[in-house]
């Protein structure tokens, strides 16, 4: 859900707005926050497979809307004539540099999960997964924990997202739709 936001949120703003990645990037990422933060308002109250069927439910939601809204999305067809334009001094419209640029920010987003794991708030994310209620006892505000983690999820899936208009020169609605556990998608 929030890699396709990131996805067309990022082509979109390119697309119709400003050629600038960083800020086409920065609102993506803004915008995947803000849902995130929505959905987990909604979500994070319940438990199992409630809310399991809750955000599946707001995933078809972004799916349908993706595929649905052929004015704003492309619909089926995606998004077509992103343009590459530069990050900085570097300039992606070279395959090998846009290459190693990804894989910089892919070590660089390993080196930060890890750090939040191993954080104190990694910890307190811990106890909440071994038992809720104990932590809530001892004094943790559980609701927070879970949202501020629901949104570090949203911001690892749509910052990759962003960069996705890029890779076959379209956005296709795929990233928005859901693919079950153990199925090969073509």
């Amino acid at each position: 859900m929030f890699f396709g936001i990131g996805a067309y949120g990022t082509g979109l703003v390119l697309l119709r707005l400003v050629p600038s990645l960083f800020l086409s990037l920065a609102l993506a990422i803004a915008l995947s926050l803000l849902v995130s933060y929505l959905v987990a308002f909604l979500s994070i109250r319940k438990k199992g497979i409630y809310f399991v069927m809750i955000t599946l439910a707001f995933c078809q939601m972004l799916y349908f809307i993706a595929f649905k809204w052929t004015g704003l999305t492309g619909g089926d067809n995606g998004l077509h004539g992103v343009p590459r334009t530069t990050f900085g001094p570097v300039d992606l419209h070279s395959e090998i540099l846009f290459y190693y640029f990804i894989l910089t920010l892919f070590l660089f987003s390993v080196l930060l999960a890890f750090r939040v794991v191993n954080s104190p708030f990694g910890r307190v994310l811990r106890a909440l997964k071994d038992n809720e209620d104990r932590a809530r006892s001892i004094g943790y505000d559980t609701q927070r924990f879970k949202t501020i983690a629901f949104m570090i999820s949203a911001f690892s899936q749509a910052w990759p997202g962003g960069f996705m208009p890029f890779t076959p020169i379209l956005c296709p609605s795929k990233p928005c739709r859901f693919t079950p556990p153990g199925t090969l998608s073509s």
